[in-house]
């Protein structure tokens, strides 16, 4: 077993709710130097006392050193991570949300294996695979890392990968393991965005071509509800931030591909309305043959018109059209022909065709109505707001 510390980083910011089973998912690990720190973003209030106590009642000596830290004021995601890395003093580093867990006992365990006796020694950077559960960790609803987009790790098709993120936040950051020496090479994380940590990196590390080694197991457990995906408890102003750094992002790197949607985030930006975010993770929206997370806007109060939209990429807005409406003259003519049929035949076969019937006239309607609503969508409503709230110079 290898004797280089790994320091693992849990981040919090005023939600302590799950902080306890983060804990003692590292006190599990049988991975015998690790360093623990615990850094809170600027909590109004921040239980230190408690949590200290805690680990001392529970850690195991595997535990070399702890470090609990407590910011002032409120950084953001990005500058609180970088912090963390300041504070850390292991030659391997990963991060742990205060509301996800670890998996199993050897997670740690298994990334040192897979720098160190596997060949990758050169390698700077480790994946192992996310398991995406629901707000209690108890109900798995997915696999974060899809199999598409660890052909291309295992492949080093790294402008592939470029491509893909730029559509999707494709890479688990969750469950990423570094070797310290990668922020001392390379750069911490970008601090001209706010929340967003994880795109910017993924994307100056397909750039760069920077190796990445995927180990194939599963070493987290992620709680559903965080800002990227529900943000069940993010604050309003939270969420401002996080579409102002999806903003940012379209700009650097023209991320967002739907020019409606980047139009929709500049008047929020503008304006100052409210609004909630909610990015679509595992809806199996695709473009192409690219997995994409379409984002959920509701805007209130603008030039007082109230306006709900939900923009997402689909597979083409023709395409929808086109087969709703061949839906709908399908549905009728095969209510037409049972009409027929209920003319000629007698008896209870007769009910059965006319409740088939009366269904299918039903889908009519729903069909055409679900057509225009993608015609308007898409060629009426944008240059109707464009009119009415100009877009910036």
């Amino acid at each position: 077993m290898s004797n280089k510390t790994i320091s693992i980083g849990i981040v919090c910011y005023r939600n302590f709710e799950h902080l306890y089973d983060a804990l003692e998912s590292i006190f599990a690990q049988d991975y015998e130097q690790i360093e623990l720190i615990i850094s809170d973003d600027g909590s109004d209030v921040f239980p230190q006392a408690l949590i200290e106590q805690y680990i001392r009642e529970h850690k195991r000596e595997n535990i070399l050193s702890v470090v609990v830290n407590h910011e002032e004021k409120n950084l953001g995601t990005v500058r609180h991570l970088n912090r963390v890395i300041d504070l850390a003093s292991g030659y391997y580093l990963m991060f742990l949300a205060a509301d996800d867990a670890l998996n199993g006992t050897d997670a740690l365990s298994r990334y040192v294996r897979g720098f160190e006796e596997e060949g990758h020694e050169d390698c700077y950077i480790e994946i192992a695979q996310t398991a995406m559960y629901d707000e209690t960790l108890t109900r798995l609803d997915n696999y974060y890392f899809a199999p598409s987009v660890r052909r291309l790790v295992d492949a080093k098709d790294y402008k592939g990968l470029r491509n893909v993120l730029l559509y999707s936040a494709c890479l688990p950051s969750t469950s990423f393991c570094f070797k310290r020496a990668f922020f001392e090479k390379y750069g911490k994380y970008d601090e001209s965005y706010f929340l967003v940590e994880d795109v910017p990196l993924h994307i100056k590390i397909a750039e760069l071509e920077i190796p990445i080694f995927y180990n194939s197991f599963v070493a987290l457990k992620h709680r559903g509800g965080g800002i990227s995906h529900g943000a069940v408890k993010a604050l309003s102003e939270t969420k401002k931030k996080y579409l102002f750094d999806s903003i940012r992002l379209h700009e650097n790197y023209k991320k967002i591909t739907d020019p409606g949607l980047y139009h929709h985030a500049k008047i929020v930006n503008r304006f100052g309305a409210h609004y909630s975010v909610t990015t679509l993770r595992g809806s199996g929206i695709k473009l192409g043959s690219v997995p994409y997370h379409g984002i959920h806007i509701q805007e209130k109060n603008i030039n007082r018109l109230f306006v709900t939209m939900n923009i997402t990429q689909q597979t083409g807005v023709y395409g929808f059209v086109a087969t709703a409406l061949l839906f709908a003259l399908s549905s009728g003519s095969t209510a037409l022909l049972n009409t027929i049929g209920i003319i000629l035949t007698p008896g209870a076969e007769r009910v059965f065709l006319i409740i088939l019937s009366l269904l299918q006239l039903i889908s009519i309607p729903v069909a055409v109505v679900g057509a225009l609503g993608y015609i308007f969508l898409k060629f009426m409503y944008r240059p109707v707001m464009a009119r009415l709230i100009p877009e910036e110079k």
